[in-house]
């Protein structure tokens, strides 16, 4: 007999809680013993088992939101609202599903602009400035490993793709990671808000000037093959142009900044896993597929409910906003072995890092191959690193990751 909606459950936890930012595994197992559908304020819906949020995100009717938690404001006064972040008209445009053809348009031009540039960005062009960023790290010592090697060498690779001047790294930096939480659906507080819409303005502008002055002088970047891309002879508008940008330039900042020091920090807290990497170098690009399923640093995606859906007994309604637990996901014990456990020798790991089906990262292994690229400096010229103390975590619901993690590097 099916349940009706209004039965689902609560999640019967504060998402925002300190016990839950310090540790949402042990309340996402919870989750998926008790209550793997469930509710949290705001009125979305948590899938928190691998088959629930496989299962919707490999169906191709199950929509992104428009903007997650950034929809474009329709009333015109609302743009005046200093209180509405300023990315929402930005990304309501790359992330909109009113209008597939558009959408299918710019994501083919992004994807295959991305990929065929990305190519060009080898192994051997990241590895130089990781080496030198790990061996300034082990000259000091002791660091604060985000600083001294996840920002810098993450920031240096995605704007060196996007031709951004060396003097203005910084400051693209601060913006791309602080709109990151953009699409945290627990992003409400007004003054957040606030600081989101200047930032969102403010990259805004920049990039739309970056881009007109690639128009006038193209170099080798991504937005000068960008500019160029076509289909069938069609270009993307200098809104969409804009927009794609803003939001890959978003999207490969933060995540991947978050992914190394998460791995890091899993390597360092896991001394056997480590050795095992340091006595097998080779092992890195398997190492990473299994460190993406243990300490993913996205832990949700979002889909929209295309009809009425019944899920482990209970009707979700069409429209409704569901939020698919992927960090969840990949603990799953009925899927995983020991799911709880990091094991690099483990094989065929499914992991939803990059999420499914239509909406999968098409950056997937240009970020893998960063990834790589830290990894294997760090347990080839700092194989004897050590924590000097407990990192501090952002706090936010829909990114994981360390704000500081001290290093002993040796």
């Amino acid at each position: 007999m099916t349940i009706d909606m209004t039965a689902i459950p609560s999640a019967g936890f504060d998402l925002s809680s300190p016990e839950f930012q310090k540790d949402p595994y042990s309340f996402y197992r919870q989750l998926r013993r008790d209550t793997p559908v469930a509710r949290i304020p705001g009125d979305f819906v948590l899938l928190s088992r691998y088959e629930q949020c496989r299962r919707i995100l490999s169906d191709p009717a199950w929509s992104m939101p428009t903007g997650f938690a950034c929809t474009a404001p329709t009333d015109a006064d609302a743009e005046d609202d200093p209180n509405i972040p300023g990315m929402r008209r930005t990304l309501g445009v790359a992330t909109t599903n009113e209008a597939d053809a558009d959408e299918a348009l710019a994501r083919t031009l992004m994807v295959r602009t991305f990929t065929k540039h990305a190519a060009r960005q080898v192994k051997e062009r990241m590895a130089e400035p990781a080496n030198q960023l790990i061996d300034r790290a082990l000259d000091e010592g002791d660091v604060d490993f985000m600083s001294a090697f996840c920002t810098p060498f993450v920031t240096g690779v995605i704007c060196d793709f996007f031709g951004v001047p060396a003097s203005d790294r910084s400051m693209v930096t601060q913006w791309a990671v602080q709109l990151a939480d953009t699409f945290d659906p627990l992003m409400q507080c007004d003054q957040e808000m606030a600081l989101q819409g200047q930032a969102g303005r403010e990259f805004s502008d920049y990039m739309a000037k970056l881009v007109s002055e690639r128009r006038r002088n193209p170099g080798e970047d991504f937005l000068s093959a960008l500019l160029t891309a076509e289909d069938k002879g069609q270009r993307l508008s200098d809104e969409e142009l804009l927009t794609t940008s803003v939001c890959l330039a978003i999207a490969a900042t933060s995540p991947p900044i978050l992914f190394i020091g998460l791995a890091v920090w899993s390597l360092l807290r896991h001394p056997d896993q480590l050795a095992l990497l340091v006595a097998n170098p080779d092992m890195v690009p398997s190492a990473i597929e299994e460190l993406l399923r243990f300490a993913s640093p996205v832990q949700f995606t979002m889909r929209v409910a295309p009809d009425d859906h019944v899920v482990d007994g209970y009707r979700i309604r069409r429209g409704e906003n569901v939020i698919a637990l992927i960090a969840s996901a990949n603990r799953d014990e009925t899927v995983f072995a020991d799911s709880e456990r990091l094991d690099l020798t483990r094989q065929g790991s499914p992991h939803l890092a990059f999420g499914h089906g239509r909406y999968y990262c098409f950056g997937s292994n240009f970020a893998r191959t960063e990834a790589q690229v830290a990894l294997t400096a760090l347990v080839t010229r700092a194989p004897k690193s050590s924590l000097a103390g407990e990192p501090e975590m952002i706090q936010r619901f829909g990114n994981r990751g360390p704000s500081s993690l001290p290093v002993t590097m040796r």
